[in-house]
């Protein structure tokens, strides 16, 4: 079931693009590294992903032990830029991996496929998969067997979303973006078996200056296999709120700073009275993110990174803080 739902949607994402791809004009490619530092090694994944435009309700773990690491992060995204007919598209592959310096185990990749598509002067279209692949959890206590037994609990991806744009004037864009997708447990988290969906409205603002704005919220509805089934007693279905304010300032010389921050509230919708992990929990999640960045000329650009986030929630066992700091660099090729 797992195999063919992930073949699926690779084919329908890989036919979408060969149906342009004997037009494409003008291709890129952009390849970039990231050095990063998190104090909290089980939580990176989750922090990493919080941006809307990423995947905010990536799962994260109770905390069963701390520690930090040094994080690896090359990238690599090819566009391409054909036409089809008088509307000029814009396709983008992009690949991102994560590798761990002292615990290789939650190693992974993260990939994605983009097709944006002018449908008039103000009013454009963007489509795209982003899947990934295998992600260590934690380890955790199985529930399928009656033993309880310890295992790595992994989680693979597969979402896709979609995003309507409109432009009034100059300086107001709106948008309203919606996702669906698939959360595929390995087999002693069975149970956990995600299907989603989401839909939120953004505001952007681009003042005379360059300066941009951004407001945004997103709605996430998850609904797990488990739901219902005593047998288990472990329903991670759940109702997530998510708003983000961002603000992008052009500074002198070829900078620019990125300030955000971002809030969610994740209720989890378990009846079970036998789930002690989910029934009645609610996590609350805040983070600010800086970002500064230097183009040195219109092909490399340096980026240093700042992000702090804090996690309460009404189960003890699973509040946290992570601090992270990056530093990167991008060549477009």
């Amino acid at each position: 079931m797992r195999t063919r739902i992930g073949a699926s949607i690779e084919l329908t994402v890989l036919a979408s693009v060969a149906l342009v791809m004997p037009a494409w004009a003008d291709w890129s490619l952009r390849g970039g590294a990231k050095v990063n530092y998190t104090d909290n090694v089980f939580t990176y994944s989750a922090v990493f992903e919080r941006e809307l435009l990423d995947d905010p309700t990536l799962p994260s773990p109770a905390l069963v032990s701390r520690g930090g690491d040094v994080i690896w992060e090359p990238s690599a995204e090819l566009s391409w830029s054909p036409r089809v007919g008088t509307r000029p598209v814009e396709i983008d592959v992009k690949a991102v991996g994560l590798i761990y310096t002292d615990k290789p185990i939650f190693n992974h990749g993260d990939f994605r496929v983009q097709l944006r598509q002018k449908l008039s002067e103000h009013n454009s279209v963007r489509l795209r998969y982003q899947t990934q692949p295998d992600v260590f959890i934690q380890e955790n206590f199985e529930q399928r067997t009656g033993a309880h037994l310890i295992k790595d609990e992994r989680v693979t991806s597969h979402i896709g979303s979609l995003e309507v744009a409109r432009s009034l004037g100059e300086r107001w864009k709106f948008l309203i973006e919606s996702r669906y997708g698939v959360r595929l447990y390995n087999d002693p988290f069975a149970q956990r078996e995600t299907r989603l969906w989401s839909i939120g409205p953004a505001v952007q603002w681009t003042s005379g200056l360059g300066m941009t704005v951004t407001v945004e919220y997103l709605y996430e509805r998850g609904l797990a296999d488990g739901r219902g089934d005593t047998r288990f007693n472990d329903d991670v279905s759940y109702q997530y709120h998510l708003a983000e304010l961002a603000v992008t300032v052009p500074l002198p010389r070829s900078w620019e700073l990125s300030l955000s921050y971002i809030y969610g509230r994740k209720q989890f919708t378990s009846e079970l009275v036998g789930d002690t992990e989910h029934l009645g929990r609610r996590d609350m999640t805040h983070q600010g993110h800086a970002e500064l960045s230097h183009n040195f000329n219109d092909r490399t650009s340096l980026m240093l990174g700042f992000r702090r986030t804090q996690r309460t929630s009404t189960n003890p066992l699973f509040p946290f803080n992570s601090t992270l700091f990056s530093v990167g660099v991008e060549y477009l090729f």
